[in-house]
């Protein structure tokens, strides 16, 4: 598999996915529709504050505008890129390192899981 050092958001990238290397080191495996797969040598968290500030904003005010807008205390989703419409969900806390994030425009369908999770 490819690996990389360095990787901005785009409108084609589905996830971002945590993966444990050696010595506990975090990368992250990068998603880009059907076929193309590959490893980015730092964790999911810098590649979303690294996209963030490349396109003008920062994490904690990406952050900040999520909870204003959807009136909710925590793990909102992170709007990267306004032109785009490009959102950001988590899968656990927004402060763990190793987190996975998926991209709202590649979801196709959403199921209840229980009372308080999808």
């Amino acid at each position: 598999m490819l690996n990389r050092t360095d990787y901005l958001l785009k409108g084609k990238t589905e996830a971002l996915k945590a993966i444990n290397v050696h010595n506990n080191y975090i990368h992250t495996q990068v998603i880009e529709g059907k076929n193309t797969t590959f490893i980015v040598e730092k964790p999911p968290i810098a590649i979303v504050k690294d996209s963030l500030r490349e396109y003008g904003m920062t994490y904690k005010g990406a952050l900040q505008a999520a909870k204003y807008k959807l009136d909710k205390k925590s793990t909102p989703p992170i709007r990267i890129w306004g032109a785009q419409d490009m959102y950001w969900f988590y899968f656990s806390s927004q402060y763990d390192i190793d987190n996975t994030f998926v991209s709202l425009a590649h979801i196709h369908e959403m199921q209840p899981f229980n009372k308080n999770m999808t």
